[in-house]
Formats: structure tokens, C-alpha cells, sequence
């Protein structure tokens, strides 16, 4: 082909609209696509541009600065050893390779740790500066005096620093809060110095105020009391803006006559506001003794104003109070539960049921008796029409009969809903019964069985007839278990489990059988899945084969005739 051939070439297009590209071999045709995105290509490879390249210098210094090895620290925490940490990472450069050693320290807590702790309390970085006061708060005992001091010296440059500065790691909610982290520490040391540092950080109403009155709760902790200028400062604070927190200390420790008013007035005015604290308030009051009752059954029957987890909080400290929380759960308990409302029912797919079951176990083994009709009326609470298609809800109808049931057969009321409360064989009927009160024995407090079958050689021992036909049959015998009226014998005498349809407080025929007792060796668990059964509750001895006894023997037979 001639060059005038190609030059016309270039000029000329097909039948199908493609573009007769010239080369230098000859003529070759492209599709108008093809083209468009291969001139498109050769312009974006002609504006891109490399990087630029970097300079020898950085190079040089970027290869001579060794990578950090992060292994190095985390076994050396892991053994405990701090002679394996490096000791040039505490002077380094890098903040995270100071960060590793302050909490590889901080977790050795040995005697070479706690010298290296006490230098990195003097770093600059937040997180290093938390992490050597969570260590030697850690090791204050028996050096409590000097690490108090030293944490109290740290805590005043910080804040002079974080006055001028106004630096962000003073804040008291950040992850690594210095404040919190030295305020703890000082806590933990627990000693008469401590508390004096803390109360005059709660008292100067600065950064530290909340911090210390987090430290005075774990110093509380650890003491089980609190000096009562310490409770009047608590008490003092209480009032101010975002200080609920001091309630902290105060639901550590029991509350005596003189300082018991003065905290139940700072209480009462606290629950008034709502706030994430206000759990720790519900928690001071059960530490106020009966003084306390009405205000914690004021708040576990208050369904709108306080949250279900303050409720069941608040149930909880009643069970602590005796006679005065059972007199007000009871009432809580009149005041919470309608004759089967649908309402009722509905409420308890949410959180109501956690508070109805605390007030319940609040009643103790002995209830009063205004609270049996209540009980009665939950013993007998019908579940909904198609409740098999929500288990959810009969499940936790179930828990609320059973809980009832248990709390009406322990005072002596009736004992009968406890076969009845749940459907038999089930995992919470068979736990109610086992809870329940022995049924060789007359129904008292304290006349029950305080632990599961594989715990029963302490406390009562199951029967069961040896004739088992069928599995069915062994698991028909555990819903009326029969138990013994003694405790502590070996063995004891058997007695026939009642029919599973009836519950008897009297105990049935005795069974008639060769074998006239049943020891611990034979303690039966039907109810219990073939890996948890337990046929022997002592250890037997081993035995030995004849050839290891034979070699026993052998020594001293000739040792007898050598004699």
C-alpha cells in the first residue's frame, strides 16, 4: 500500500460508521466507542503525574527508627516479670511505646514496677499518666502514706497545668481521665491521710470534686465505714449540680442514728431529680435501716415516675430491711397487682415482671399476711387465650405463679400451687418444688431444701422406689419428692413418694422393700441428664490389681524373713 493510500485512509469511513485509523502497516479500523475511550485513556495517562520522590534524609531516617515491638510488652505483663520490659521505652519518644510500658507496669505490680510506676507518673500523656496511677493504687499496701503523697503532688501540678492550658485530658469523663485514675488510686490506699485528701478535693468544688467522690466509694469499700465529717461533706454536695455521684460512698457503708436523718433528707430531695446516679440513691436508702422502708416502697410502686431497674433496686433493699421492707413490699405488692386485668398481663412482656419477682423474694420465707390474698390471686393467674404462641409471656407467667406458690408454701399458707403453678416436669415447677418445704415435715421457715440434688447429702436426701418400669415413671416420681424430717444421718429411712396429681403435707405409707434405707451412695437424680447424675457421693478407694499387690507384698515378706 503506497502512502497515498494511507493518507486517504485517514479521511474515509465505513459502512459501519468505524473510523479508519492509518498506521504505519496499514490501515485498521476502530469503532467510534473504541476510539472516544482510547483518546479519554491516553489523556488521563498524560495529566497524571507520580508521586514526587522522597528525599534520601527521610528515607534514612524512616529505615534507621526500628519498628515497635508490641510482643515485648504484652509477655512481660503476662509473666509478671517487669525486669523483661525495656528500659529505654521510658524514655522514649513515642507516646505509645510509653503507653505499653506504663500498663505492662501497671499490671506486674511487683516491687521493680512500682519504682518505674512512680517515675511515669511525671509523663506528660494522659493515658501514661492514668495507667501509673491505676498501678500504684494497686500496690499501695504497705507503702500507703508515700503513694498518697505522690499521687496528691501529681494531682496538683496537673491542675495547675490544666488551669493555664485548659488542656482536654483533665476532663473527669474521658476514657483516660488523670483526675479519676489519680482520685481512685488515692481511694484504694484507704488509709486516714487518703480520706482527708479526698475530702478537701470534694470540698474545693474543682475538676476534682466528682473524682473524689468516686474515690471515697472504693475507700468506703475497703474501710466498711466512713468518718461522719466525711458523711456531712458527702452530704453537703449532695445538693449541687451533677454531684448525685457522692450517693457512691454513701451506699457503701450503714448509716448510724446520728448521720441517718441528714443523709435521708440529701436522698428524698435526690430522687426528686432524674439522672443516671439516681439508682445509687435507691441503694442509700436501703442503707438507712427501717427509716428507709416507706421511701423504697414508695419507689418499687411507682410505675411512671422511676425506671424498672430503680423498681427492682428498690425491692431488693427491702428485702434487707425485715419486718419493716416485708410491711412495705407487701404493700407495693397490693398496690401493683389487679384481680386479672388484661393490662397486667400485657405489662409483663416488659420489665414489671423483674420488679413483681424481687418484691416477691422480698417477702422472705415467713410473709405477712396481709400479702397472702395478693399471692393467692398471682398463685392463680390464668394465662391469656393463645399464649402457646407467645412463650415468652407464659413463661414468665409461670415464674410468677411458681414464685407465689413457693413464697404461700414456706409461711404454712398452701401448699398445693406448687404442683399446680406450672406445668408439671417443667424446669420451673421442678425448681419451685425443690425450694419448697420438706413434705415429710411439718411447713416452716427455714424446713426446706436449701440446695440442688447433687448438693443434697448436705441438707436432705431424695427417695425414690427402686422398681423403675420406665423412664416415664422415674420422671413422674421426682414431681412429689419425698425427703426425710432429719439431716444429718448417713442413712435414713425411706418413704414412698405421694401421687404426682396430689400434694400431701403428711408423709405417705411407708414403701415396703428388702432394702430397708437408702445411704448416700444411691442418691438419686432422675430429674437430671445421664452426663450429671451422680452415683456415688464418696470417694471409694481404688483398687488394686494382683500383681501390684503381689509387689507390695514381696518387701515385706522378705523383710519378715530376713527377721
Amino acid at each position: 500500500m503506497t502512502r497515498h493510500q494511507v493518507g486517504r485512509g485517514r479521511r474515509r469511513r465505513s459502512h459501519t460508521g468505524a473510523r479508519l485509523v492509518g498506521t504505519a502497516y496499514g490501515v485498521r479500523a476502530l469503532p467510534r466507542g473504541r476510539a472516544l475511550a482510547l483518546v479519554v485513556a491516553l489523556g488521563l495517562a498524560g495529566c497524571s503525574r507520580g508521586a514526587p520522590p522522597e528525599p534520601a534524609e527521610a528515607g534514612a531516617a524512616r529505615a534507621a527508627t526500628p519498628a515497635l515491638d508490641t510482643a515485648v510488652f504484652v509477655v512481660a505483663a503476662d509473666l509478671r516479670d517487669s525486669a523483661r520490659v525495656p528500659a529505654s521505652a521510658l524514655a522514649s519518644r513515642s507516646d505509645a511505646e510509653r503507653r505499653l510500658a506504663a500498663r505492662s507496669y501497671a499490671r506486674i505490680a511487683d516491687e521493680g514496677a512500682e519504682a518505674e510506676l512512680v517515675k511515669l507518673l511525671a509523663d506528660a500523656d494522659p493515658e501514661v499518666v492514668s495507667w501509673a496511677a491505676y498501678g500504684l493504687g494497686y500496690t499501695c499496701k504497705g507503702h500507703e502514706d508515700a503513694h498518697v503523697k505522690a499521687l496528691v503532688a501529681r494531682a496538683a501540678s496537673l491542675e495547675a497545668a490544666g488551669a493555664a492550658s485548659s488542656s482536654a485530658g483533665l476532663s473527669p469523663r474521658g476514657v483516660f481521665a488523670p483526675p479519676i485514675a489519680l482520685a481512685r488510686a488515692v481511694g484504694r490506699c484507704a488509709t486516714p491521710l487518703a480520706e482527708d485528701a479526698l475530702v478537701s478535693w470534694l470540698s474545693a468544688r474543682s475538676v476534682y470534686s466528682t473524682p473524689a467522690a468516686l474515690g471515697l466509694g472504693d475507700l468506703a469499700v475497703r474501710r466498711k465505714s466512713l468518718r461522719p465529717a466525711t458523711v456531712a461533706a458527702l452530704v453537703a454536695a449532695a445538693p449541687l449540680p451533677g454531684m448525685d455521684v457522692v450517693f457512691h460512698p454513701l451506699s457503701r457503708v450503714t448509716h448510724g442514728p446520728k448521720e441517718a436523718p441528714a443523709v435521708l433528707t440529701a436522698a428524698r430531695a435526690a430522687l426528686a431529680r432524674p439522672s443516671d446516679e439516681r439508682v445509687l440513691v435507691v441503694k442509700t436508702l436501703a442503707k438507712l435501716g427501717p427509716a428507709g422502708a416507706s421511701e423504697l416502697g414508695a419507689v418499687a410502686s411507682a410505675t411512671t415516675r422511676y425506671t424498672a431497674a430503680e423498681r427492682a433496686e428498690a425491692a431488693r433493699g427491702l428485702a434487707r430491711l425485715d419486718d419493716a421492707g416485708q410491711g412495705a413490699a407487701a404493700a407495693a405488692l397490693l398496690n401493683l397487682v389487679p384481680d386479672q386485668d388484661a393490662a397486667f398481663i400485657a405489662s409483663l412482656r416488659g420489665p414489671q415482671i423483674g420488679v413483681l419477682l424481687a418484691l416477691i423474694d422480698a417477702l422472705g420465707e415467713v410473709s405477712p399476711a396481709r400479702a397472702h390474698p395478693v399471692l393467692s390471686a398471682l398463685m392463680r393467674l390464668e394465662r391469656p387465650a393463645g399464649s402457646k404462641s407467645d412463650p415468652l409471656l407464659s413463661r414468665r407467667i409461670d415464674e410468677l405463679r411458681c414464685a407465689s406458690a413457693l413464697t404461700l408454701a414456706l409461711a404454712g399458707y398452701d401448699v398445693s400451687g406448687l404442683v399446680r403453678c406450672a406445668e408439671p416436669g417443667s424446669f420451673v415447677q421442678q425448681r419451685a418444688t425443690l425450694k419448697g418445704p420438706c413434705c415429710g415435715a411439718p411447713s416452716t421457715a427455714g424446713a426446706r431444701w436449701r440446695s440442688w440434688p447433687w448438693r443434697a447429702h448436705r441438707t436432705s436426701v431424695c427417695a425414690r422406689p427402686p422398681s423403675r418400669p420406665s423412664a416415664r415413671t422415674r420422671r413422674s416420681a421426682t414431681r412429689g419428692v419425698s425427703c426425710s424430717a432429719k439431716r444429718s444421718p448417713a442413712t435414713r429411712p425411706v418413704s414412698s413418694p405421694p401421687p404426682p396429681t396430689s400434694w400431701s403435707r403428711t408423709p405417705s405409707a411407708p414403701w415396703s422393700s428388702p432394702r430397708a434405707s437408702v445411704t448416700r451412695r444411691s442418691i438419686p437424680a432422675p430429674h437430671l441428664p445421664a452426663r450429671l447424675r451422680r452415683r456415688s457421693w464418696i470417694p471409694r478407694s481404688p483398687r488394686r490389681s494382683r500383681a501390684h499387690s503381689r509387689g507390695l507384698g514381696l518387701p515385706i515378706a522378705s523383710r519378715r524373713a530376713s527377721h
